[in-house]
């Protein structure tokens, strides 16, 4: 009972950090009308066109940093959450080790799908 308490635990952060990078991909998608509407009104000047560029930056750094650092640590969650608990559970019976897994691969497919979308719409 407590591995399940654990994964719902888990679950209900992954959740919450999912709908704050939403937020941000929200407020950075604003962010980027200003910054073209700033630029239309400004000559910041030969050599100065980085200035304003948060948007077209954030997703650069989301593509290649933010986004080997994260599937590194879903990795290590999934591990975690998923083996761990199940090689432990394993004494207990394989119908709870199975079902164990079954619900958390499930569980796990839905975020990562859920992240996946969140991904698409933060990039499109």
């Amino acid at each position: 009972m407590g591995f399940v308490v654990i994964f719902f635990i888990i679950a209900i952060i992954a959740s919450r950090d999912l709908v704050k990078q939403s937020i941000i991909a929200f407020q950075i998608s604003q962010i980027a009308h200003y910054e073209q509407a700033i630029k239309k009104e400004v000559d910041f000047g030969e050599g100065k066109e980085h200035v304003f560029n948060t948007a077209a930056d954030w997703k650069n750094w989301y593509n290649t940093v933010h986004a080997n650092i994260s599937i590194n640590f879903q990795i290590l969650v999934a591990i975690l959450a998923v083996f761990f608990p199940a090689i432990v559970l394993w004494k207990s019976g394989k119908l709870y080790t199975s079902l164990y897994i079954i619900i958390t691969v499930l569980v796990l497919w839905r975020y990562l799908h859920t992240a996946q979308l969140l991904k698409g719409a933060m990039m499109g």
